[in-house]
């Protein structure tokens, strides 16, 4: 066996519930320990997954793109799973299909760019979906109370998440901010739908006794 050959006996035993993913898990472990041959096998197995992954994500967002745009997202993201040892691939740990966990993966990269790019829309644009955003602010008004009053308590509120512990700031980036279903959420996360949902009352049940404490109003 040469010096760069991966070891397939050292392969350790996963749990019985990951036993299903071992082919998928292997994969990946070759690939973060420099099999060359291997990620050319990962990108031809999961070229067309990314791909149609980013298109999807884009079209659900109603985002404007192109072939350009999906090859450039593609190629980017494949360029971040290698980055840095492999650090953002070596992250799967075989609870899913690996397809699976890519369209998750890939779902998020969309989303984050999206976040990033985002254009300013003038109300003076005469398009359809710039008409459509004027009809939306169209009476009626909030008070300026109102709107100071909403604009304190969102402060207030992002405050406290500032607070919370690493997980949970990060639960609520994927189910507030990106809008991941708790199956999704379960993925990155790498744990079970039941054990996000127990997050996401303890959470909120945090941010009440929080407000509380601090005499804050979120109701």
């Amino acid at each position: 066996m040469t010096p760069h050959e991966p070891s397939r006996a050292s392969t350790p035993d996963l749990a019985p519930e990951l036993e299903r993913n071992r082919d998928d898990w292997q994969l990946v472990q070759d690939c973060v320990n420099g099999d060359r041959a291997q990620w050319m096998e990962l990108l031809e197995r999961y070229e067309s997954t990314v791909y149609f992954a980013i298109l999807q994500t884009l079209r659900v967002r109603g985002a404007q793109h192109d072939e350009d745009t999906v090859l450039d997202m593609q190629c980017d993201l494949m360029v971040r799973l290698v980055k840095d040892d492999f650090r953002k691939l070596s992250r799967y740990s075989g609870r899913c299909k690996l397809g699976h966990w890519l369209k998750i993966v890939a779902g998020h990269h969309v989303i984050d760019e999206l976040r990033h790019r985002r254009p300013t829309l003038s109300l003076d644009d005469s398009a359809e979906h710039a008409r459509a955003v004027q009809r939306t602010l169209v009476s009626p008004t909030p008070a300026p109370d109102q709107v100071l009053g909403r604009r304190e308590q969102l402060q207030a509120l992002r405050a406290l998440c500032g607070e919370l512990p690493e997980a949970d700031r990060r639960f609520i980036e994927l189910h507030v901010e990106h809008e991941l279903s708790f199956e999704e959420i379960a993925v990155v996360m790498e744990t079970t739908v039941g054990a996000v949902y127990a997050r996401k009352n303890r959470v909120r049940k945090k941010l009440i006794e929080m407000a509380q404490a601090r005499g804050f109003d979120l109701t």
